[in-house]
């Protein structure tokens, strides 16, 4: 019974090292995470909690579960290194699992990675404190063990972050099907900001709760105001409501409708990506009041289902449907006598950055 806890703890440990690796990783990289229909990955890694001094809170645990290794991993234990390794997992689930609460009730988002690092942390801390009431230490670990897990461990983090690289430069939409579509079709006034004739079109589909996208939009909205006659800027709505914290995107949605028929579109945007945390009720109000929204128009006009606000999202979403968009930010780029691609948040980055983008920019400055 004893060798087989100190596997499974030194197993939870390997394991929880892993996940906060994956974790920091993604953090460092600016990537988005799997994290399952309903869950919050991006919500939680974008909020300003998740960085302690300005350093990812994942990489704090990277430290933890290594610490926790240099004490378990060894062939014999001491009791001062077995009660330093009870001290910090022990700390460690206490911080994890308020951590966890913060995030469920504070941000109101669940990321269920960090929930897999906390269980880890916790198995790590039950089965260590098992086995040091019952023996007065660990048992320690054979070297042949402790390698192979740490080998299983590399070759999962290299695996998980190719996949990640892989998955944030994978172009969203297939070519074949955007060669349907113009640059016209999918950019609309008055949620379009440059020149019809611009060079350089961005379109995005977005969700005014997403976090992804909030991350992007000021950038993107200074790389346009910086190339007024190069670049034009659109947005198109991709609300996904029906995902846990973001039940007010729909209505974002409609009600920015609104500011645009006040011209006020982007300003509206400006002001819900602005605000910090989750988006709320009190977000869209205070945002509303910002372009000049009277509340009792916005209720009154949104009550009815067939508004034109409503119906120009649903437009949106008809269209993103169409093209096969399933995740926010998705962008669908225009390069004057090029075929249109289209990127995530990551990859648009590096497509902006492109020779053919800077040259066509520079030739329209001149």
């Amino acid at each position: 019974m004893r060798g087989v806890l100190g596997k499974v703890c030194l197993v939870s440990v390997f394991s929880g090292l892993f996940v906060a690796a994956v974790l920091g990783f993604a953090h460092l990289m600016d990537l988005r995470l799997p994290c399952g229909g309903g869950s919050g990955c991006d919500l939680v890694a974008t909020h300003p909690s998740s960085r302690l001094f300005g350093v990812p809170i994942a990489l704090f645990g990277v430290a933890v579960y290594a610490a926790l290794l240099g004490l378990a991993a060894r062939p014999a234990v001491s009791r001062r290194g077995s009660l330093l390794f009870l001290a910090l997992s022990g700390a460690g689930t206490l911080v994890s699992a308020g951590l966890l609460l913060y995030s469920r009730f504070g941000i109101q988002a669940t990321c269920l990675w960090c929930v897999a690092s906390g269980v880890a942390m916790a198995v790590a801390f039950a089965t260590g404190l098992v086995l040091v009431r019952r023996d007065g230490v660990l048992p320690g670990a054979s070297p042949a063990f402790s390698w192979a897990l740490g080998a299983l461990t590399a070759i999962g983090l290299g695996v998980q972050s190719a996949l990640l690289l892989g998955r944030a430069f994978q172009p969203p939409i297939p070519a074949e099907t955007l060669r349907r579509w113009t640059v016209d079709d999918l950019a609309r006034p008055p949620k379009t900001l440059g020149r019809r004739d611009a060079p350089l079109a961005i379109v995005e589909f977005g969700d005014l709760s997403c976090p992804a996208c909030r991350a992007v939009h000021a950038d993107l909205v200074a790389y346009q105001r910086s190339n007024p006659n190069g670049v034009r800027l659109a947005f198109r709505h991709y609300p996904l409501h029906q995902i846990r914290g973001h039940e007010w995107s729909r209505l974002a949605a409609a009600i920015s409708e609104l500011a645009g028929e006040k011209g006020r579109f982007w300003e509206f945007v400006d002001a819900v990506y602005g605000a910090q945390g989750p988006l709320t009720r009190e977000v869209l109000a205070r945002a509303s009041s910002a372009v000049g929204l009277e509340p009792i128009v916005v209720t009154s006009r949104l009550r009815n289902p067939e508004d034109p606000a409503w119906l120009r999202v649903q437009r949106d979403l008809d269209l993103a449907d169409r093209l096969g968009v399933r995740s926010t930010p998705t962008f669908v780029v225009f390069l004057r006598d090029r075929p249109p691609v289209s990127a995530s948040a990551r990859s648009l980055e590096r497509l902006l950055s492109s020779p053919a983008v800077r040259q066509e920019l520079a030739r329209v400055r001149r």
